[in-house]
């Protein structure tokens, strides 16, 4: 189905222009001296490109230069319309907000109000950001803009936090007006304010309507079950048909808790079992036994110690049993029992299910979240919930996760940490892997390379490996990656791709009164990126059931094969359909999980850290991060 979205996107009038800039080459090892002056590779007297100093006003030195906004320097385009915009954004006195110079220099957040509680405590600003863009597809200079509310530093993060920043509404649920909210708050900016800015100089100035783009549609997720029967919806699929792999060895149960929450572990086993909640039929649904005495043991603690939790694992090593699972029930404020307990039993190879009192004693909050518990105790005994139907045959899939830790006093980083989450194109889980910890770069691109190797020679049967990854890599990795692959297999297809899931980018569906656009559309904004829609209205049924998050940002990064930039179809489809392989839950975020395991990974990593416990960097076929 093809359709229109309108991107954040406000075009220019004219993106084909001319403007003149003051510039002097870059001597060796200079500073910058001016944050006015900026560093930009420049065609020299020769045509050849190279580093120069670059400012809009003289400096000493400078000599003046003619640029042309699109065929000179596209990235010092944007900087002379953050200028021209802000000359207008000053005139008005608008005021920006310090954090917009943080991490982008070249986005401002313009501060629309700012709101206090009860107690007249700053809880944050409503902003609307502005950034400037080149969208290549169609050769025009623009600026993406949207909403945001930042927090103030000081103000915790609570429900208060979540209503003004439009993720849960008044009534603090989820608030599936989400888009309209967006799309309310900044036309509301623009009749308030677009007269003063869209003149940025005599022969440019900025559209006012965001930009429609033709979209195109994928084929919806379709999950296979056991005996491959189908379903397009996860729950319904497996309590209807069971899971698409059993466990391979009957679990032993070991509820853990202190004395005093002895009734909501009851609680808990009662709902596992589906005697409590019409909702969710029990974990038999996964070809579980019911929890029983014959599978169950207690175990009471005294305390959340470190002591105590040594005295959970020797209880449960004293069952010698092939297949145990340790079900922990404890306040949400022990939040140090939780990664420490989590920390040991990855060490022990033992899975842990944790479970907050505060949800167990909430009926309703249970009543919908058993289930999604029921699917995470069934994924950590190694079963697999469904899989999804795939683009590629024979296709590995590696999610890199990597971690840099810089030394502030130092200024350089002084440890690399890589690991890969490997899942094959059906979405099944395989297994966690350490691909380097080092503190050297040079060694930590040998230890890349090494496990990289290992993996293909361990992974005979894909003829297909496409790496996703959350960020740019140097070239010095890729041609480690490929050769290292050529060296084994030289026929194996290899391709690389970025995928970004906090991009700055949103659309809005204008045929639709939620303005969603539908799940599996993408739009093309050049050569090598896309949006895609993971989520988002369903062709049969429109109506809005939650919020819905924004498209993830596709780049197609590096390929051996050229036809990955010709069948880009495939790769996206096979990235939607990941993006429903997540077993943290039935209604868990759709994220394709190369890239949300890793996250999940990386942020038990940095808790660890904090906690001075160290990440156990054995490799694993326990996916015991959900």
């Amino acid at each position: 189905m093809k359709y229109n979205i309108s991107l954040n996107f406000l075009s220019l009038s004219n993106s084909d222009f001319s403007f003149k800039v003051y510039r002097r080459k870059v001597e060796h090892n200079e500073k910058s001296w001016d944050n006015n002056i900026y560093k930009y590779r420049l065609p020299d007297t020769e045509g050849k490109y190279t580093s120069f100093w670059v400012g809009f006003e003289s400096f000493e030195n400078s000599e003046l230069f003619e640029c042309n906004s699109i065929k000179t320097n596209i990235e010092l385009t944007k900087q002379l319309l953050v200028k021209l915009l802000m000359n207008n954004i000053n005139k008005l006195n608008l005021k920006i907000h310090q954090k917009s110079n943080r991490f982008n220099k070249t986005r401002k957040s313009i501060i629309i109000n700012e709101i206090t509680d009860s107690n007249d405590q700053l809880i944050g600003a409503r902003t609307i950001w502005v950034e400037p863009y080149f969208l290549k597809t169609s050769n025009k200079f623009g600026f993406l803009i949207d909403y945001s509310f930042i927090k103030a530093k000081e103000y915790p993060f609570n429900r208060e936090v979540q209503k003004h920043s439009l993720s849960l509404n008044s009534d603090y649920r989820s608030n599936v007006n989400y888009n309209i909210d967006k799309y309310h708050i900044i036309s509301d900016f623009l009749t308030k304010y677009y007269s003063q800015l869209k003149l940025i100089r005599e022969d440019i100035s900025i559209n006012d309507k965001l930009e429609n783009i033709g979209a195109d549609t994928l084929n919806v997720k379709k999950y296979i079950f056991n005996s491959n029967k189908t379903d397009i919806s996860q729950f319904n699929g497996v309590m209807n048909n069971g899971p698409f792999e059993p466990v391979r060895v009957e679990p032993m149960y070991f509820y853990v808790f202190k004395t005093e929450y002895k009734n909501q572990s009851a609680d808990l086993l009662k709902a596992l079992n589906g005697v409590s909640y019409q909702t969710f039929n029990g974990i038999q649904k996964f070809n579980l036994k019911k929890q029983t005495k014959d599978n169950t043991v207690g175990i009471s603690i005294d305390d959340y110690s470190t002591d105590e939790i040594q005295k959970i694992i020797a209880d449960v090593k004293k069952h010698n049993t092939d297949n145990p699972i340790i079900i922990s029930v404890f306040p949400a404020s022990e939040e140090r029992f939780y990664y420490e307990l989590k920390n040991t039993c990855l060490k022990e190879n033992i899975p842990s299910q944790s479970v907050h009192v505060e949800t167990i004693s909430n009926s309703n909050k249970l009543k919908w979240s058993v289930g999604s518990i029921a699917l995470q105790i069934f994924s950590k005994l190694s079963g697999v919930p469904w899989i999804v139907e795939p683009s590629h045959e024979n296709c590995l899939i590696v999610g890199i996760g990597q971690s840099h830790k810089y030394d502030k006093n130092k200024k350089q980083f002084e440890r690399f940490f890589s690991y890969s989450v490997l899942v094959d194109s059906s979405g099944k889980f395989i297994e966690i892997k350490q691909l380097a910890n080092e503190t050297d770069k040079t060694k930590f691109l040998d230890g890349v390379a090494h496990n990289i190797s290992k993996i293909v020679e361990e992974n005979k049967e894909y003829t297909k490996i496409i790496f996703h990854i959350p960020q740019k890599i140097t070239k010095d990795e890729i041609e480690r990656i490929e050769s290292t692959i050529r060296s084994i297999n030289a026929s194996i297809e290899l391709s690389i791709i970025k995928i970004n899931d906090d991009p700055k980018f949103t659309g809005y569906n204008k045929d639709e009164n939620t303005l969603i656009p539908y799940e599996s559309s993408f739009i093309k904004l050049s050569e090598r990126d896309y949006l895609l829609w993971t989520e988002g209205l369903n062709y049969h049924n429109k109506r809005a059931v939650k919020r819905y998050g924004n498209p993830v940002l596709i780049t197609f990064y590096y390929s051996n094969q050229q036809t990955i930039f010709s069948n880009h179809r495939k790769y996206l489809q096979d990235i939607l359909n990941l993006s429903g392989a997540n077993y943290r839950g039935f209604n868990a975020k759709a994220l394709p999980v190369s890239v949300y395991y890793p996250k999940l990974i990386a942020d038990f990593s940095k808790h660890f850290k904090e906690l001075n416990l160290d990440l156990s960097t054995d490799d694993t076929k326990k996916p015991w991060f959900l």
